[in-house]
């Protein structure tokens, strides 16, 4: 079987890293905002809540199993 990765040109690479970068510096600039308007663990909650939703709708896109099975897989 050959997959190919999604990522596999340096073209690619780059835009992701660039990508990972902008995303990362912006979210300090939105935490500071939201901090003046929310209480700090408020805030850090909802931040955590939007995040996990975000990687499980992305979980049950890409993959075919996205809840675990066995207790090896709920401890990891």
């Amino acid at each position: 079987m050959n997959l190919r990765s999604p990522i596999s040109s340096s073209e690619s690479i780059a835009g992701a890293f660039v990508l990972l970068a902008t995303l990362w510096g912006t979210s300090f600039v939105a935490i500071e905002a939201g901090l003046h308007y929310f209480p700090p663990l408020l805030f850090a909650g909802v931040r955590y809540a939007v995040a996990g939703t975000i990687v499980l709708a992305f979980a049950v896109i890409v993959s075919d199993r996205f809840v675990p099975r066995g207790r090896d897989e709920w401890l990891g």
